[in-house]
C-alpha cells in the first residue's frame, strides 16, 4: 500500500481524481436529485483547495527552514554545519519556486474565472441540444476546462511537496 501511495499514479492521478470526485459528491448531496450540470461544476473550488495547500504546505516548508537555521547558528562541528547549509539551501530554493507555483496557480484560477463567466453558462431562454437550461454550465467552458485546471493544480502540488 505505501508503495502505490508514494507511486507517480497516485500523486499525478488518483489523489487529483479524488479531489475532484469528492467535490462532486459533496455538491450532490448538497442539492438532491436527479443529477445536474451543476453537480459537475467544481472546478474553481478545486483549484483554490489546491491553491490553499499549497499556500499552507509552503508555510510548514517556511517553518522547517527556520528551524533549520536556527540549528545552524548553533551548530559547531563543521560536518553538520555543512549539512544544515546544503540543507537551507534546498529548502529555500524550494520555498522561492514555491512562490512562482502560487502565483501561477493564482493567475491560473483567475483567468479559468474569466473564461467561465464569459463562456462558461447557457444564456437564452430554449434549452439547448444537450438538455442545458439558462444558467446552467456549459459542458466545454463551464465544467471540462475548469476541471481540468483543478485537476492539473491538485496534480502539481501533491507533486510538487511528494519530492521534498
Amino acid at each position: 500500500m505505501e508503495t502505490f501511495l508514494l507511486s507517480r499514479v497516485f500523486r499525478n492521478f488518483v489523489f487529483p481524481l479524488v479531489g475532484i470526485l469528492f467535490r462532486v459528491f459533496v455538491k450532490r448531496n448538497q442539492d438532491p436529485p436527479p443529477w445536474k450540470r451543476k453537480h459537475f461544476d467544481v472546478g474553481l473550488e478545486v483549484m483554490c483547495d489546491a491553491l490553499l495547500m499549497f499556500v499552507g504546505l509552503t508555510c510548514e516548508k517556511a517553518v522547517e527552514w527556520t528551524k533549520t537555521m536556527r540549528a545552524l547558528q548553533s551548530a559547531i562541528d563543521p560536518v553538520v554545519k555543512a549539512q544544515l547549509m546544503i540543507d537551507s539551501s534546498v529548502l529555500m530554493n524550494k520555498l522561492a519556486w514555491a512562490g512562482f507555483s502560487i502565483f501561477a496557480i493564482f493567475f491560473s484560477l483567475d483567468v479559468v474565472a474569466m473564461f467561465k463567466h464569459d463562456l462558461g453558462t447557457v444564456a437564452g431562454g430554449n434549452p439547448t441540444v444537450d438538455g442545458a437550461t439558462e444558467g446552467s454550465p456549459t459542458i466545454l467552458w463551464g465544467i471540462a476546462v475548469p476541471v481540468l485546471a483543478g485537476f492539473v493544480a491538485l496534480a502539481w502540488v501533491a507533486s510538487y511537496f511528494s519530492n521534498s
